[in-house]
């Protein structure tokens, strides 16, 4: 019950209400990933970003189920709020490391890398990141965003033609 009412009021983005339900959650053993990921989330969605990846970082440090989108929101927080692109080629690493090859934060993590990748002048790690999720990866979103980069990277040689309109 305490569970179900922390994330209610996370969802509502009572910030008073989800601080008293994650002290009360705290007290019980096994709760501090999800607490940590969701004071990470409710500080992500309020602007608070130091705080957001103080959060997301403690939640980021074992295996459990929010680890994957805990290291994508640390990543992105990296590369745009803090300006350190080196830390989110880290984060970002780390998270394509993992063994969920149809993870969408994975996808995601891929697509900033090779962006990344690119804007430091490694086009072949960039190219190598997006070959893989367009050969990996089911979702059709995250497949066109790659053929995207690999054209405006300069490499279509990779990209199937779809020949299913003809």
């Amino acid at each position: 019950m305490v569970r179900e009412n922390l994330r209610y009021y996370y969802r509502q983005g009572d910030t008073n209400q989800f601080k008293t339900y994650a002290a009360l959650l705290n007290r019980y053993p096994g709760n501090a990933n999800l607490v940590n990921f969701l004071r990470g989330k409710l500080n992500l969605d309020k602007g608070q970003f130091n705080a957001a990846y103080y959060y997301f970082y403690k939640s980021s440090q074992t295996e459990n189920d929010y680890r994957e989108e805990s290291l994508y929101h640390l990543g992105m927080i990296s590369m745009i709020h803090q300006k350190n692109n080196k830390l989110a080629i880290a984060y970002f690493t780390r998270l394509a490391a993992g063994d969920q090859a149809d993870s969408i934060y994975i996808a995601r993590a891929k697509i900033n890398l090779s962006i990344l990748y690119n804007e430091t002048g490694n086009t072949e790690k960039s190219l190598s990141n997006l070959k893989e999720i367009h050969k990996g990866v089911s979702g059709a979103a995250i497949k066109i965003q790659a053929e995207n980069l690999m054209r405006y990277f300069g490499d279509e040689a990779e990209i199937p033609v779809d020949t299913r309109g003809k």
